[in-house]
């Protein structure tokens, strides 16, 4: 059975805000600056709570929906790795992330399920312990990132949205100095992540 075309207009614009929380995976491991060798590997957890701003245009054709998004966010997704064997913990935190992504949906009148993909840029603060001995950086990464949602209008203006998110951050390098010297730390993030949001339609 084909459905009949939906009557709710999803196209134009819309600005919204969300929160959520996010699940992440440091891989780390080291190389040597000298022959490039690598005597570390491993992983550890990152978690924690983040939230921000959404706007998107939407262009609709009968049930299909499309079109494009940006957000920005502030992160609190962090952890650490007391593991470290060449010093006391290292630990990592995603304070702050944004994307630029395409969205394609199928539109059941005033609901609404689709995909979304494309670019994901982060800011990854690592830092590095052993006794008195600190080494701390902060980086900018991009990436990617893609989920699935589902949004429903209460109203002509005001939408509902629950979205999930996988994104790879790519990997952050740090020429640690004064802990575990003549090596390169590579931090390579990822991070699952749940949203929900409130958007208002123009």
């Amino acid at each position: 059975m084909i459905a009949p075309a939906s009557t709710f207009d999803w196209s134009g614009p819309y600005l919204g805000a969300q929160i959520g929380y996010g699940w992440a995976r440091d891989h780390i491991h080291d190389s040597s600056r000298s022959d490039g060798s690598s005597d570390y590997s491993d992983h550890f957890n990152m978690k924690g709570g983040l939230g921000g701003v959404f706007a998107g245009y939407n262009f609709q054709n009968g049930n299909l929906v499309y079109g494009a998004e940006a957000d920005a966010e502030i992160s609190d997704v962090s952890g650490d790795n007391p593991d470290w064997p060449f010093g006391d913990n290292t630990t990592a935190k995603i304070t702050a992330q944004g994307s630029l992504r395409g969205r394609l949906g199928y539109a059941f009148n005033d609901s609404l399920v689709y995909a979304t993909a494309g670019l994901a840029v982060a800011n990854i603060k690592t830092k590095y312990f052993d006794g008195a001995n600190e080494d701390s950086y902060s980086r900018t990464r991009a990436g990617w990132t893609l989920g699935v949602g589902a949004e429903h209008a209460f109203t002509p203006n005001w939408i509902a949205r629950v979205e999930y998110r996988y994104t790879d951050f790519g990997s952050v390098t740090d020429w640690t100095r004064t802990t575990d010297s003549g090596y390169n730390e590579h931090n390579d993030i990822t991070q699952h992540a749940v949203r929900i949001g409130l958007a208002y339609k123009f």
